[in-house]
Protein backbone atom coordinates (compact mmCIF):
# COMPACT_ATOMS: atom_id res chain seq x y z
CA UNK A 1 0.00 0.00 0.00
CA UNK A 2 1.34 3.34 -0.72
CA UNK A 3 2.58 5.95 2.32
CA UNK A 4 0.55 8.11 2.45
CA UNK A 5 3.40 10.79 2.62
CA UNK A 6 4.11 9.64 -0.98
CA UNK A 7 7.58 8.27 -0.75
CA UNK A 8 7.71 4.94 -2.59
CA UNK A 9 7.95 1.55 -0.43
CA UNK A 10 11.27 0.23 1.10
CA UNK A 11 12.72 -2.79 -1.13
CA UNK A 12 13.34 -5.71 1.39
CA UNK A 13 16.28 -6.93 0.63
CA UNK A 14 17.06 -10.71 -0.55
CA UNK A 15 18.24 -12.83 2.59
CA UNK A 16 21.33 -15.32 1.71
CA UNK A 17 19.74 -17.66 2.54
CA UNK A 18 16.88 -17.70 0.13
CA UNK A 19 19.85 -17.25 -2.57
CA UNK A 20 21.82 -20.06 -1.25
CA UNK A 21 18.15 -22.16 -1.33
CA UNK A 22 17.46 -21.39 -5.13
CA UNK A 23 21.44 -22.51 -6.09
CA UNK A 24 20.91 -25.53 -4.50
CA UNK A 25 17.12 -25.85 -6.62
CA UNK A 26 18.65 -25.52 -10.00
CA UNK A 27 21.81 -27.84 -8.89
CA UNK A 28 19.18 -30.41 -8.15
CA UNK A 29 16.87 -29.76 -11.14
CA UNK A 30 20.06 -30.08 -13.74
CA UNK A 31 21.64 -32.94 -11.79
CA UNK A 32 18.02 -35.00 -12.54
CA UNK A 33 18.15 -33.99 -16.13
CA UNK A 34 21.46 -34.81 -16.77
CA UNK A 35 21.01 -38.58 -15.02
CA UNK A 36 17.42 -38.96 -16.66
CA UNK A 37 19.53 -37.68 -20.12
CA UNK A 38 22.60 -40.14 -19.64
CA UNK A 39 22.14 -42.69 -17.71
CA UNK A 40 18.17 -42.79 -18.18
CA UNK A 41 16.53 -46.40 -19.52
CA UNK A 42 16.57 -45.35 -23.21
CA UNK A 43 20.66 -44.60 -23.25
CA UNK A 44 22.69 -45.95 -25.96
CA UNK A 45 25.40 -47.91 -24.72
CA UNK A 46 29.13 -46.22 -25.29
CA UNK A 47 32.23 -48.18 -25.84
CA UNK A 48 35.95 -46.83 -26.75
CA UNK A 49 37.19 -48.93 -29.89
CA UNK A 50 40.17 -48.66 -31.98
CA UNK A 51 39.77 -47.37 -35.53
CA UNK A 52 42.72 -46.06 -38.25
CA UNK A 53 44.37 -42.36 -37.66
CA UNK A 54 45.14 -42.69 -41.62
CA UNK A 55 43.98 -44.70 -44.11
CA UNK A 56 44.87 -48.85 -44.40
CA UNK A 57 45.40 -50.17 -47.19
CA UNK A 58 44.51 -53.94 -48.15
CA UNK A 59 47.37 -56.22 -46.51
CA UNK A 60 49.35 -53.60 -45.29
CA UNK A 61 50.83 -54.45 -41.74
CA UNK A 62 48.92 -52.83 -38.89
CA UNK A 63 51.50 -50.94 -36.71
CA UNK A 64 50.66 -49.21 -33.31
CA UNK A 65 50.99 -45.79 -34.40
CA UNK A 66 47.93 -46.68 -37.33
CA UNK A 67 45.37 -46.90 -34.24
CA UNK A 68 43.66 -44.52 -32.51
CA UNK A 69 40.58 -44.46 -29.59
CA UNK A 70 36.98 -43.35 -30.34
CA UNK A 71 33.72 -43.59 -28.43
CA UNK A 72 30.93 -44.56 -30.13
CA UNK A 73 27.68 -46.24 -29.77
CA UNK A 74 27.62 -50.00 -29.38
CA UNK A 75 24.51 -52.27 -30.33
CA UNK A 76 23.91 -55.87 -29.89
CA UNK A 77 25.50 -57.91 -32.34
CA UNK A 78 28.69 -55.21 -33.32
CA UNK A 79 31.70 -56.78 -32.89
CA UNK A 80 34.02 -53.41 -32.80
CA UNK A 81 37.47 -54.50 -31.60
CA UNK A 82 38.88 -52.85 -28.33
CA UNK A 83 42.34 -54.43 -27.74
CA UNK A 84 44.95 -53.95 -29.33
CA UNK A 85 46.91 -57.32 -28.98
CA UNK A 86 43.93 -58.34 -31.40
CA UNK A 87 44.68 -55.63 -34.09
CA UNK A 88 48.56 -54.37 -34.42
CA UNK A 89 50.30 -57.38 -36.63
CA UNK A 90 47.57 -58.24 -38.70
CA UNK A 91 46.36 -57.12 -41.93
CA UNK A 92 43.13 -55.60 -43.38
CA UNK A 93 41.14 -57.17 -46.05
CA UNK A 94 39.26 -54.28 -47.50
CA UNK A 95 40.43 -50.47 -46.89
CA UNK A 96 40.28 -49.45 -43.38
CA UNK A 97 39.11 -45.67 -43.29
CA UNK A 98 40.55 -43.02 -41.04
CA UNK A 99 37.62 -42.99 -37.49
CA UNK A 100 36.32 -46.10 -39.01
CA UNK A 101 35.58 -48.91 -36.00
CA UNK A 102 37.77 -52.05 -36.87
CA UNK A 103 35.98 -55.21 -36.27
CA UNK A 104 37.53 -58.85 -36.73
CA UNK A 105 35.97 -59.75 -40.04
CA UNK A 106 37.85 -57.13 -41.87
CA UNK A 107 40.91 -58.07 -40.84
CA UNK A 108 43.78 -61.36 -42.21
CA UNK A 109 45.50 -63.24 -39.09
CA UNK A 110 49.26 -61.99 -38.15
CA UNK A 111 50.76 -60.75 -40.71
CA UNK A 112 54.08 -62.91 -42.14
CA UNK A 113 57.50 -61.33 -41.53
CA UNK A 114 57.93 -58.54 -44.39
CA UNK A 115 54.66 -58.11 -45.98
CA UNK A 116 54.98 -54.85 -46.41
CA UNK A 117 57.72 -55.52 -48.97
CA UNK A 118 56.27 -59.16 -49.96
CA UNK A 119 55.39 -59.23 -53.64
CA UNK A 120 51.50 -59.96 -53.75
CA UNK A 121 50.04 -61.52 -56.85
CA UNK A 122 45.94 -63.30 -57.50
CA UNK A 123 45.37 -66.63 -59.21
CA UNK A 124 42.02 -66.68 -60.13
CA UNK A 125 40.56 -69.61 -61.87
CA UNK A 126 42.57 -72.31 -62.66
CA UNK A 127 42.16 -75.95 -62.10
CA UNK A 128 42.86 -75.80 -58.43
CA UNK A 129 40.96 -72.58 -57.39
CA UNK A 130 37.84 -74.41 -57.63
CA UNK A 131 38.69 -76.31 -54.63
CA UNK A 132 39.76 -72.88 -52.82
CA UNK A 133 37.36 -73.23 -49.84
CA UNK A 134 39.35 -75.97 -48.29
CA UNK A 135 42.51 -72.94 -48.53
CA UNK A 136 41.85 -70.15 -46.06
CA UNK A 137 43.79 -66.97 -45.47
CA UNK A 138 47.31 -67.81 -43.10
CA UNK A 139 48.03 -71.44 -44.89
CA UNK A 140 51.17 -71.65 -46.45
CA UNK A 141 50.77 -73.09 -49.92
CA UNK A 142 52.71 -73.74 -53.18
CA UNK A 143 51.34 -72.98 -56.38
CA UNK A 144 51.97 -75.68 -59.20
CA UNK A 145 51.70 -75.21 -63.36
CA UNK A 146 52.53 -77.45 -66.09
CA UNK A 147 56.34 -77.21 -65.89
CA UNK A 148 58.49 -77.25 -62.70
CA UNK A 149 59.56 -73.79 -63.50
CA UNK A 150 56.68 -72.25 -63.35
CA UNK A 151 56.55 -73.87 -59.42
CA UNK A 152 56.04 -71.01 -56.49
CA UNK A 153 57.04 -72.36 -53.36
CA UNK A 154 55.95 -71.61 -49.70
CA UNK A 155 53.47 -68.97 -50.87
CA UNK A 156 50.98 -67.39 -48.03
CA UNK A 157 47.60 -67.12 -48.69
CA UNK A 158 46.30 -63.50 -47.60
CA UNK A 159 42.92 -63.99 -48.74
CA UNK A 160 40.25 -65.89 -50.73
CA UNK A 161 37.44 -64.78 -52.40
CA UNK A 162 34.42 -65.93 -54.32
CA UNK A 163 34.79 -64.06 -57.23
CA UNK A 164 31.47 -64.98 -59.36
CA UNK A 165 29.57 -68.70 -58.96
CA UNK A 166 31.93 -70.99 -58.18
CA UNK A 167 35.24 -68.78 -59.45
CA UNK A 168 37.50 -68.02 -57.05
CA UNK A 169 40.19 -65.94 -56.30
CA UNK A 170 43.69 -66.42 -54.24
CA UNK A 171 45.53 -63.48 -52.88
CA UNK A 172 48.67 -64.38 -51.88
CA UNK A 173 52.20 -63.54 -50.96
CA UNK A 174 55.94 -64.57 -51.36
CA UNK A 175 59.04 -62.55 -50.07
CA UNK A 176 60.57 -62.52 -53.66
CA UNK A 177 59.94 -61.44 -57.47
CA UNK A 178 58.41 -64.05 -59.71
CA UNK A 179 60.46 -64.87 -62.97
CA UNK A 180 58.96 -65.52 -66.20
CA UNK A 181 58.01 -68.69 -65.98
CA UNK A 182 55.98 -68.14 -63.01
CA UNK A 183 54.39 -64.98 -64.46
CA UNK A 184 53.25 -67.19 -67.46
CA UNK A 185 51.95 -69.66 -65.54
CA UNK A 186 49.66 -67.04 -63.47
CA UNK A 187 48.72 -65.35 -66.71
CA UNK A 188 47.61 -68.78 -67.99
CA UNK A 189 45.18 -69.25 -65.69
CA UNK A 190 46.84 -73.10 -65.17
CA UNK A 191 47.79 -73.26 -61.45
CA UNK A 192 47.01 -75.23 -58.98
CA UNK A 193 47.10 -74.28 -55.05
CA UNK A 194 48.30 -77.12 -52.83
CA UNK A 195 48.78 -76.39 -48.97
CA UNK A 196 51.93 -77.40 -47.67
CA UNK A 197 51.92 -81.17 -46.36
CA UNK A 198 53.65 -79.61 -43.03
CA UNK A 199 50.79 -77.20 -42.11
Amino acid sequence: MPDPAGEPPAVRPLRLGRVAGLAVLVFVVAGVAYLLMFTGPDRVPQADVLVPVTTIRPFEVIEPRDLGVRTVPTQPGQAYLRDRDRVQGRYPRTVLSPDEPITADRLGPAAPAGLNEAHVFTIEGGTGISLAGSIRAGDVVDVLGASWDGRIEQAFVLDVRRVRGERWAVILCVDRPLGPAQAAMLAAEHATVVRRPEQ
